[in-house]
């Protein structure tokens, strides 16, 4: 957040590149536990929102209270798979959210049914003290034990292993983050107790008849919009629009890039940064293509290549398709030679091959075995590809006239010319992908192998040919064909709902006209 016209980051949790808070309102809290007092009894539905709600919060805190959550994470399928225990919060928050409805519900009908009165105005007297009790609290304070927390922290850690000293962090929490954190810690206090009194208040006057139900509701919603527009707007980030002007701003790396190789599905690029593969989604903004980039749920065998071979190492580098390295500093590896120096260096891969190329042979080993060989770097991928298992064809050595070239590059399809001087294994820098992408030779399905470990092969039949990749994945089309399928089926029952009633509305006023010259 900004803190006297400086940028300034306040957190000081576990998860300082979350940027979303898990807030759904304190109006919708005290409404939801309405709803489970009044109904938690006699209503099954409400039984179960309210076991979602506590058990889904004990769960999202990981390790910090991991009783329930390491039963799950264990025993339970495909719950290991979750990008973060917190995520269980979104189905907490419509939980919560529906049970909150029922406590409006309830309010309303209770008034209403003038049943229980007595018994709602004791439960505004409760919400009153709660209102009461937090703006006391915030009177009296907490500062200290707010120091302490601060001061043991996960950031304090962090801070230490990036080489701060005890000073310098004391300093920099004691100065910086506390007074301005716990300050908005306290004013959040004071206005959620304001929020909660004035809701109170509005349900104590509704059900003491002082107010109309419209007030009270229009009141209430007024009040949890506010709530949330509170948080909305005062989510801690930093807006500066020269950041993300500079950011995508043009580079004279990137513009000599373009420049010496402006198609860019012919190769790609790699990112360093201190000598080391970086995680970064910059470059697809300049319409190049990294091997490298950021996803929070990796294709599995990428990462394995990455991990075991090492992701600066050159064959991997090579068998990705990257032509250029950018990197923030000299490299040392005799492989990549120095062809542009600015901002940046780039280097080129000495060993670059296309992104389609021909094998001469292939060899059937382990995946293990694979990726070692990778590592080690002990083999030409255009002599020799290793596949994982046998494909029980005779391959071919291609001579000097086979040929193949991208003719179409998108990115759900590829098309390629390939002249093919026998039975040839024609190799494809793409990912291996066993669902979704189909392979096509002259419009006829083949069957796509899966070779050196990430990438992808076709055995092509002698002469010219057209091999298209094409990204059709059936769960995707079968999806598609239900949805359109039930909203065909949901507009048919509308408008026979629509006939029905228009029909019946006939009768009825042809029936009421009988009877109305009958009696007279």
């Amino acid at each position: 957040m900004e803190i006297q016209g400086q940028k300034a980051n306040l957190y000081w949790g576990q998860m300082p590149f979350t940027t979303n808070p898990m807030y759904f309102g304190v109006i919708v809290l005290i409404l939801a536990v309405t709803g489970i007092f009044y109904n938690f009894r006699k209503n099954p539905f409400v039984q179960a929102m309210t076991v979602i709600s506590v058990v889904f919060l004990f769960m999202s805190f990981g390790r910090n209270f991991s009783l329930i959550y390491d039963l799950f994470f264990n025993y339970f399928p495909y719950f290991s798979s979750f990008r973060a225990p917190v995520m269980i919060h979104h189905f907490m928050n419509i939980a919560i959210v529906i049970l909150s409805g029922f406590g409006l519900k309830s309010v309303i009908e209770i008034v209403k049914g003038k049943t229980d009165s007595d018994k709602l105005k004791k439960l505004c007297y409760v919400f009153f003290g709660i209102a009461g009790l937090m703006f006391l609290i915030s009177i009296v304070g907490f500062e200290g034990s707010y120091t302490d927390s601060v001061s043991t922290s996960s950031l304090a850690e962090k801070l230490k292993q990036q080489g701060a000293t005890a000073q310098q962090i004391s300093q920099y929490i004691k100065q910086q983050i506390i007074p301005n954190a716990y300050a908005n810690s306290i004013s959040d206090l004071r206005l959620h107790a304001f929020f909660i009194a004035l809701v109170a208040g509005l349900m104590f006057m509704y059900a003491t008849n002082k107010v109309s139900v419209k007030i009270f509701l229009a009141g209430t919603i007024l009040i949890a919009v506010i709530d949330l527009w509170n948080v909305n707007f005062k989510t801690l980030h930093w807006d500066n629009p020269g950041e993300t002007k500079n950011a995508f701003a043009e580079t004279d790396f990137t513009n000599w890039l373009l420049k010496t190789n402006p198609d860019t599905y012919t190769y790609r690029v790699a990112e360093f940064n201190g000598g080391r593969l970086t995680t970064d989604n910059t470059m697809a903004y300049y319409r190049l293509h990294s091997f490298n980039g950021y996803h929070g749920a990796k294709i599995r065998i990428y990462q394995d290549a990455v991990d075991v071979a090492e992701g600066e190492n050159p064959l991997l580098l090579t068998l990705g398709g990257v032509k250029y390295i950018i990197s923030d500093k000299p490299l040392q590896d005799t492989s990549f030679v120095q062809v542009f120096k600015g901002t940046k260096f780039i280097y080129e891969n000495k060993n670059f091959i296309p992104k389609a190329f021909f094998a001469d042979g292939y060899k059937v080993e382990k995946d293990i075995t694979i990726l070692n060989n990778i590592r080690e770097m002990n083999f030409d991928p255009r002599k020799v590809a290793f596949l994982e298992k046998d494909i029980n064809q005779k391959i071919d050595k291609p001579d000097s006239t086979a040929s193949v070239k991208l003719v179409k590059g998108d990115i759900h399809s590829l098309e390629y010319e390939v002249n093919a001087t026998g039975n040839n294994l024609l190799v494809f820098s793409e990912i291996y992908l066993p669902f979704g992408w189909k392979a096509y030779i002259d419009g006829k399905e083949s069957e796509i192998h899966k070779t050196d470990y990430i990438l992808r092969s076709l055995v092509v039949p002698q002469g010219k040919h057209k091999v298209e990749f094409r990204y059709e994945p059936a769960v995707y089309y079968t999806g598609k064909s239900v949805s359109i399928g039930a909203n065909v089926l949901l507009g048919i029952i509308l408008l026979a709902g629509v006939f029905g009633y228009a029909t019946n509305k006939k009768k009825s006023d042809s029936t009421g006209n009988v009877k109305k010259d009958e009696n007279i």
